[in-house]
């Protein structure tokens, strides 16, 4: 009987390391947010994870709404997404929820870019009610949300 030779007999692992997925799901159920190794892609880094995204949410001038300021590589990633990027006014806790609601409510956004823990480039920290009412929001209007947490351990 002949056995075919697969891609991952040879290393291949497309989506990463099935046992390192299953780590990063781990940790993310641990956080609290029920995660399994099937909902994990494993990048080079983050700013490959952000390229990828924006390319899929901002391709033919998707909107994608960012706290002003935001991190710089998430702007170039943008402009070479074609996205359009709305830059939202943020305070001490991150990007304000009433500016937030309000384009929401009249904007086709695409996806929703924050870093509620360790923003870059200020450190801020969204306290949790601030990540609650910024997440419903979100979910009422349909809208997915990238929290970029690449940051998150440093403080």
């Amino acid at each position: 009987m002949k056995s075919r030779l697969q891609a991952t007999d040879l290393g291949y692992q497309p989506l990463g390391l099935p046992s390192l997925r299953a780590r990063i799901a781990a940790r993310y159920t641990g956080l609290g947010l029920p995660t399994t190794a099937d909902e994990v892609l494993v990048t080079s880094g983050a700013q490959q994870a952000i390229s990828l995204l924006f390319t899929l949410f901002g391709r033919d001038g998707g909107v994608i709404a960012t706290e002003n300021p935001t991190y710089v590589g998430a702007l170039d990633a943008a402009h070479a997404a074609g996205a359009t990027l709305l830059a939202l006014p943020t305070d001490s806790e991150g990007i304000k929820v009433r500016p937030l609601r309000e384009t929401l409510a009249r904007s086709s956004v695409s996806l929703l870019y924050v870093m509620t823990t360790c923003q870059n480039p200020t450190g801020t920290v969204m306290s949790t009610q601030r990540r609650t009412e910024i997440a419903r929001l979100a979910e009422h209007a349909g809208v997915p949300v990238v929290d970029d947490t690449t940051l998150a351990d440093l403080v």
